[in-house]
């Protein structure tokens, strides 16, 4: 008889599962991520993000509509980029358009 009573199968993690919810938003990222105020986000934290697959996100970065810094095998994107993008990408009716144009 085994002196181990119970399940000795390894627990499995995905590799998210530990910071899924480290960093709910841009502003709860540690100063050691911030860099002459430039916050760096990693790809999941990206994605998370703009509310994106990971994979969506690394497309966009092949393609070059979101530039990416790149420190040894790591991906990192700043925030001001991830902002610039949404920015870039946000379509607005001819209404909104017309009021908005009124209004400066």
């Amino acid at each position: 008889m085994s002196k181990f009573s119970g399940d000795l199968s390894p627990v499995r993690r995905s590799r998210t599962s530990r910071n899924k919810n480290q960093f709910k938003t841009p502003s709860s990222v540690p100063p050691d991520r911030q860099i002459d105020g430039k916050t760096l986000l990693s790809r999941v934290e990206s994605a998370e993000y703009l509310r994106v697959s990971t994979r969506t996100l690394d497309y966009k970065i092949a393609s070059g509509e979101i530039a990416r810094i790149k420190i040894g095998r790591r991906v990192l994107v700043s925030i001001q980029e991830l902002n610039r993008y949404v920015e870039d990408n946000t379509v607005l009716s001819d209404a909104w358009k017309a009021a908005r144009a009124g209004l400066s």
